[in-house]
């Protein structure tokens, strides 16, 4: 879109009410110490400080404001603009004698429009750029020349152009701006930092009362104690390798071995009831070698069931004390424990059957545990 309309039939930007030109003359003419128009030119005139920030403190917000908003440009790039209209102005005043009808911020307002197609001509060209005067030109020629050779400017013996002091400045200015502008933590609402503390509380709270719960809690005494074997079919294997070369070694023959593999397999696959079935087969079998291991593996897979009732029953019925005599003690005390839980009527019961481990085990592990597990019940 053409930037045409911005210019009047004498090739003078018109004058454009707009709702920032209004903030600042209701400023001007309400805040306390406001400087007259003469009293801003004549100290722009003399590059005083003092003139300078005001012109930043009344006329940057809104004359930034517009320009963004007019050309849709950054921030950054509108403070530049402002920054040179105020060098031009000073320029224009420290240059010779100096009249105008219109007030700083008009004058100000109208070269910031005109820098933004001075600045931008380098970058398109634009055969509707508007004509404009000496005096602009070659302010933006100083304002490259100070960018680019910033050191020869501050030497001693140069003798500083129109408008350069006001440019350093402004640059000063602009500085301190973005020192106090960079971005600091915010201070958190106190309805965030109650409600947040409230909830570490919270989980403070409910860990140390899961720790508590966790350290208070009446022991397991079964299921501390109870590590069943991982496979049915090498705990039988190890439990007759003592007497491998013996002659007194019980034949198992095919049908026993196959039958255990078959259970061992289902037992180490977590499926207790379809391990029973082939060990059943066993115990209903004539083979006697193999039943009291198929009533002890029997009486395994029932505690993993909790069924304390029917594995005493099964430990009862195994022959073969040579070799089960230890685990039959152990397995009887533990299936005590677990139905103690459910009848604690028979808690002396179960305490004797803890001492018998106690007293007749040759595990020094199930001694100890034993020993523990009376402690826990008295």
């Amino acid at each position: 879109m053409s930037w045409l309309f911005l210019f009047d039939q004498q090739g003078k930007p018109p004058r454009i009410e707009m709702p920032t030109f209004a903030r600042y003359v209701k400023f001007m003419e309400s805040s306390e110490g406001a400087m007259e128009p003469h009293d801003i030119f004549e100290g722009l005139r003399r590059s005083d400080e003092q003139t300078v920030r005001y012109l930043y403190k009344t006329c940057q917000e809104p004359i930034t404001t517009e320009l963004c908003q007019m050309f849709d440009i950054l921030s950054l790039d509108a403070n530049e603009m402002f920054k040179a209209a105020v060098v031009n102005l000073a320029r224009q005043i420290q240059s010779g004698v100096w009249e105008s009808s219109k007030t700083p911020y008009e004058l100000i307002r109208e070269w910031a429009i005109s820098e933004y197609y001075l600045l931008d001509k380098t970058e398109r060209d634009d055969e509707d750029a508007p004509a404009v005067d000496e005096g602009s030109q070659h302010t933006l020629w100083l304002i490259r020349d100070w960018r680019t050779n910033p050191y020869e400017y501050q030497k001693t013996d140069r003798i500083e152009p129109d408008g350069y002091r006001v440019w350093r400045i402004a640059g000063e200015i602009e500085r301190n701006w973005q020192k106090n502008a960079a971005p600091q933590q915010s201070a958190e609402p106190v309805a965030n930092k109650i409600w947040r503390i409230g909830l570490i509380l919270l989980l403070l709270l409910t860990g140390g009362y899961a720790v508590y719960t966790y350290i208070s809690r009446p022991p397991d005494l079964f299921h501390d104690n109870f590590s069943p074997p991982e496979s049915l079919w090498a705990d039988h294997r190890l439990r007759y390798e003592a007497a491998a070369d013996s002659a007194g070694r019980p034949d198992f023959g095919e049908i026993c071995a196959s039958l255990l593999q078959e259970a061992d397999e289902q037992y180490r696959a977590g499926r207790f009831e379809a391990a029973q079935d082939p060990l059943l087969l066993l115990v209903l079998d004539t083979v006697p070698s193999c039943q009291s291991d198929a009533w002890f593996y029997l009486a395994l897979l029932r505690l993993e069931q909790n069924d304390p009732v029917t594995a005493i029953d099964c430990l009862t019925k195994i022959e073969d004390l040579e070799h089960f005599s230890e685990d039959i003690t152990w397995y009887m005390a533990l299936s005590m424990v677990m139905l103690e839980k459910q009848e604690p009527s028979i808690r002396e019961k179960t305490i004797r059957a803890v001492e018998r481990v106690l007293y007749s085990s040759q595990r020094e592990d199930r001694k100890a545990s034993a020993e523990k597990m009376l402690r826990q019940m008295r």
